[in-house]
């Protein structure tokens, strides 16, 4: 079994074809931040369509959970 693991991982790192799944990169606790923040920049980006956060944006954000919130709420209770 663990011979079938090792063969199943190898494979999973470096593929006979394309490119390999995995890249090296440099640590750097800087850098590391950076793409942090990329990647929550672009997560808000995709899940409401804005590029920056504003406090006008926030709290529609937050007043559109609490609506929300509350139609399930309003299900739950009938």
């Amino acid at each position: 079994m663990h011979e079938n693991l090792e063969r199943i991982l190898q494979g999973c790192f470096h593929p006979k074809e394309g490119r390999p799944n995995l890249q090296k990169v440099p640590v750097s606790a800087e850098r590391a931040k950076q793409h942090i923040d990329k990647a929550q920049e672009n997560r808000v980006v995709e899940q409401y369509g804005i590029e920056v956060v504003t406090n006008d944006d926030a709290e529609w954000i937050i007043e559109d959970a609490k609506d929300f919130v509350l139609k399930i709420e309003e299900i739950l209770a009938s």
